[in-house]
């Protein structure tokens, strides 16, 4: 039996991939930035103007934060945290196989999408995504609520069907409310 000097390995491999996703979105920024401060300074030089900062409202900004507004924002935190343990804690352990058996789809639908794409491209398109699917969402919510919504109902159509046909896979409130 061989014995592994870094028996985690996937974690290491995990890690390194996101370090280097921030080690090089940081230097984007930081080159795009320096980039700019160099040309601002040369542009300075030749019109005879002087070279200030241009980052100097940014840098006189004050980032401290008041001690009421962050615990309530831990609280919120705390609360989504805890409301995600739960929700993973019931999927992972099997509380109901169908909700389980769609977690795992979805991760196993993840484990290909990042075989295709690597860490910094995952990255970059959930930036864009953060930016673009709220605009997006707002100028078509009709259609998208429209279609959510009857995508929504064959889903729940189907979990009723398998329920019906596979009684050990019904939700256990449905199962308490007909014995009582």
């Amino acid at each position: 039996m061989k014995t592994r000097l870094f028996p985690h390995k996937n974690i290491w491999y995990f890690l390194y991939y996101n370090f280097q996703v921030i080690a090089y979105t940081g230097l984007a920024v930081l080159a795009a930035t320096l980039g700019f401060r160099i040309y601002k300074a040369i542009e300075g030089q030749i019109k005879k103007t002087g070279s200030e900062n241009p980052f100097q409202p940014y840098l006189n900004q004050d980032l401290s934060l008041p001690q009421d507004r962050v615990h309530s924002q831990v609280d919120v935190l705390v609360e989504h945290g805890s409301h995600l343990a739960n929700q993973l804690k019931r999927l992972i352990f099997v509380e109901n196989i169908v909700d389980s058996v769609k977690f795992g789809l979805l991760l196993w639908s993840l484990t290909y999408i990042a075989s295709w794409f690597s860490g910094f491209t995952l990255a970059l398109l959930t930036i864009l995504g953060i930016f673009s699917i709220p605009k997006f969402y707002e100028t078509y919510q009709e259609p998208i609520d429209h279609h959510l919504g009857i995508v929504k109902g064959h889903i729940d159509n189907i979990t009723t069907q398998l329920e019906e046909k596979v009684p050990f896979l019904r939700r256990q409130a449905a199962v308490e409310k007909k014995d009582q």
